[in-house]
């Protein structure tokens, strides 16, 4: 079984990938702090961060906090090193945290500071009603906590504590019209604050729905919590919702999927209670269909049973240590007093009962792997298949943008021959009108006029000649455009290759919606010359590029600002070794909560079918091809540059 731990866990590695950690940074700067008030946030920050790695670590950083604190007298310090542990220590010992967080509570009121007051009440909020299910004295710290963070003006805090507030009426069965009230609140004030708690609020609003037996609009507002949320935990409860109320209607399918999201979210934040729930659930999902799934899925959170049981005898002990300095300095006094004999013996039995606990498990597991083998492999086929499914899905979603592209180019190329074709039959039209009225004149006599007529006819044809040949240039461009990549890089005018693309993207987008207008203009640097591209490739960018900022522009113009003007630019500018080339709108911006996801590929801001979220993935991964770079820079209300870096290889 703790091979199915680790495979499990190594799944989560490879699906979340790694990112750097804030332990080494502030354990150095801890190392070069000589203050006492700084080594002590210092250490609150360290014991928060080991919060969901290691409990020994972030209780000892929360409890040295507390030890400086007293020793210096700096009350703060000790209000919150109190809070710190008790928040360490809330699984394991609810009581001891609950009476730590109260002590913390008198000291901060002592201290009539409102800034720490605040915290602590809506902690308090979070604990009676999540822990020890008193719905009462939750509702009554949560409005207290509402009060206090109204008058300090602090939004953030204030939309935490609506809802509390919310969470308390709802667990209560009280005033659910009331708990609406306080989410619609926290909702306003989220809203006019980056949409950073738009996850937490529907997750409330979701419960406020299901007490409302309203079960379509709470499924509705998950799937919401799932698109807004940017929290691990929101995510994982919004999944263990909908995997309820999904069983509820009989859909295994649905159920299955969303605990297996649940279980891998859980997973990685380490909240055991909900890897259990989700595997209970996955389990009894699996007996009508698959009884050694049901069978797996069971084993896999008896196991994770046994582990949480382990921690929490382990951290129960810790929990009970006296926190008062004088307290702590005596019983290691009677540690040393000890007999060194009985250490010794104590050491001896404990390495004795380790290894025999070691054995005992190794043997257990042993024999749970062998009755597993065939349900892994299983488990192993399943993952292939969907593997296979979903890399057909991706290249057809791939093949379906490019035709898109396609079209949008074609459209713009149609557009842009108009023009000459009309030209062409114009001044064709003319000439024949000149040439009967030079057979007039002739028969009159009047050469000179003739002469005239016959040099206005010569002018007319070298016109006609001229937008021929530009009529021709663009069908060539168009059959050029239209065939496949062959990959090949050749040399290409870069300037010339973003003005067309530039004309070709507005035109294409004129001949979709004749009511589309902007203003576009080019800034581009005659220093920048020949590169060696594969230039379809790189005109897909340009093209996706510029039409995301045409789009954008055009989204802010139907918004009806005053003496809003839209104007797209593209600059090219060269480097010591680069040609960077930007595409600027002056659109809406994109909001920094979406921004690390806008170059993932299906991701997409735009309305149902609008959109397939493949354009800036590919353009990303084409640039990346060419060895280049692409960058996003953005202002929410203002707008939005992206810059394409190609790298001068042909000097």
């Amino acid at each position: 079984m703790r091979r199915i731990m680790i495979g499990f866990i190594a799944l989560l590695f490879l699906n979340k990938g790694f990112t750097q950690s804030p332990l080494d940074s502030l354990k150095n700067l801890l190392n070069h702090t000589a203050s006492d008030s700084g080594r002590i946030t210092l250490m609150l920050g360290l014991s928060s961060e080991y919060a969901a790695l290691n409990f020994d670590s972030a209780y000892y950083y929360a409890n040295k906090a507390l030890l400086i604190s007293q020793k210096t007298g700096n009350r703060k310090g000790i209000i919150r090193s109190l809070g710190a542990i008790a928040a360490r220590i809330r699984i394991t010992n609810i009581v001891k945290s609950v009476q730590l967080e109260l002590r913390a509570l008198k000291l901060a009121e002592e201290e009539k500071d409102n800034t720490i007051i605040a915290p602590i009440k809506e902690y308090l909020s979070s604990i009676y009603r999540i822990d020890l299910a008193d719905t009462i004295t939750a509702e009554k710290f949560a409005r207290e906590a509402v009060l206090l963070f109204t008058q300090l003006k602090d939004t953030v805090s204030l939309i935490r504590s609506y809802t509390m507030v919310a969470g308390a009426l709802t667990s209560s069965f009280g005033n659910l019209d009331s708990a609406d009230f306080y989410l619609n609140k926290a909702e306003e004030f989220s809203k006019k604050n980056n949409n950073y708690f738009l996850g937490l609020i529907y997750l409330y609003k979701a419960s406020v729905s299901e007490k409302k037996q309203n079960k379509a609009k709470a499924i509705q507002q998950l799937h919401f919590v799932l698109q807004m949320s940017l929290r691990y935990t929101w995510h994982t409860a919004a999944y263990n919702r909908l995997a309820q109320l999904y069983q509820e209607k009989e859909r295994i399918d649905s159920v299955i999927y969303f605990s297996r999201q649940a279980l891998l979210l859980s997973l990685q934040s380490k909240e055991y209670k909900s890897v259990i729930r989700s595997c209970e659930t996955i389990s009894n999902s699996y007996k009508s269909l698959y009884k050694d799934s049901a069978l797996y899925y069971a084993n896999l959170a008896s196991t994770f049973k046994d582990t949480l049981a382990a921690i929490n005898q382990r951290t129960a002990f810790t929990t009970f240590l006296e926190l008062d300095e004088n307290q702590r300095n005596y019983e290691l006094s009677q540690l040393k007093a000890k007999n060194k004999e009985q250490t010794r013996l104590i050491i001896i039995g404990s390495a004795v009962l380790m290894m025999a606990i070691i054995l005992f498990f190794f043997i257990k597991n042993n024999r749970k792997h062998k009755r597993m083998n065939l349900v892994l492999q299983e488990q192993k086929l399943e993952i292939s298949n969907s593997l296979k499914i979903l890399q057909s899905t991706q290249a057809q979603l791939i093949q379906s943008e490019k035709m898109a592209s396609l079209g949008e180019l074609t459209a713009g190329i149609a557009h842009e021959i108009q023009n000459p074709l009309n030209f062409v039959i114009n001044f064709s039209e003319v000439s024949q009108e000149l040439i009967d009225e030079m057979k007039v004149e002739l028969n009159k006599g009047n050469y000179t006029d003739a002469e005239q007529i016959a040099a206005d006819v010569k002018d007319n044809l070298n016109k006609i000649h001229h937008h021929g040949k530009r009529a021709d240039a663009i069908v060539k461009g168009m059959l050029q455009h239209s065939r496949t990549s062959s990959g090949k890089k050749e040399p290409t005018d870069i300037n010339a290759l973003c003005d067309e693309y530039l004309r070709l993207a507005y035109h294409g987008l004129r001949a979709k919606d004749k009511s589309f207008n902007a203003k576009f203009e080019t800034k581009l640097d005659p220093q920048v010359g020949v590169l060696d591209i594969v230039p379809q490739d790189i005109g897909r960018v340009l093209l996706n590029l510029i039409n995301n900022a045409f789009y954008a522009t055009d989204e802010r113009k139907k918004k009806g600002e005053a003496n809003y003007e839209p104007i797209v630019t593209i600059e090219t500018k060269k480097l010591k070794d680069m040609v960077s080339i930007s595409v600027k709108d002056n659109g809406m911006g994109i909001p920094e909560v979406i921004k690390e996801k806008i170059f993932q590929p299906f991701f997409t801001t735009k309305p149902t079918g609008q959109g397939t979220g493949l354009g800036l993935s590919l353009s990303y991964d084409i640039v990346k091809v060419h060895g280049g770079e692409l960058k996003v820079e953005t202002k929410e209300g203002e707008g939005t540059k992206f810059v394409v870096s190609l790298k001068i290889v042909n000097e």
